[in-house]
């Protein structure tokens, strides 16, 4: 693990988190106004088999402001990551680290994303290799990890 902080892998209050639950999404009846309504659940001291959540809601910013946006997901070594364009809004949003949202498995985190500096390759090769799965023709039409941490960055 890079020790300059991984998406989800610390709340808050910066205590260290490891990785939930796992199963099909529930969606928060607000999402859609870019905020996600609810009370957030204490990060669980492992976050187990997220390889059944195919989608989480990320909400970057909050109120009228935030934006919420449904996204990929990956573990790795316990810490959950997204990605995407550097330049996309939600990722601009979070820029070098930041307060955000997270709805997975039907329950609310509130978490702290960090770009990460080492490791990007990896994490995308994980990412590709989880959605592969069911996206096989999309998936198929991405480059290869090291062109892709090119323009990407990873949370």
């Amino acid at each position: 693990n890079p020790q300059n902080g991984l998406c989800f892998s610390r709340d808050r209050s910066g205590r260290r988190r490891n990785s939930g639950p796992a199963g099909s999404h529930a969606r928060s009846p607000y999402w859609w106004f870019g905020i996600i309504g609810g009370s957030a659940s204490a990060a669980p001291a492992s976050w187990g088999d997220t390889h059944p959540v195919q989608e989480i809601h990320l909400q970057v910013g909050a109120g009228p402001i935030g934006r919420t946006v449904i996204i990929w997901m990956v573990q790795v070594d316990g810490d959950l990551y997204v990605t995407g364009q550097k330049d996309s809004g939600w990722a601009r949003g979070i820029g070098t680290g930041g307060a955000v949202r997270v709805q997975m498995a039907g329950k609310l985190y509130d978490l702290i994303a960090s770009p990460i500096a080492e490791g990007q390759v990896g994490v995308l090769a994980v990412w590709q290799e989880k959605y592969a799965i069911h996206y096989p023709k999309a998936m198929s039409q991405f480059p290869p990890p090291e062109e892709v941490a090119r323009t990407a960055v990873v949370f």
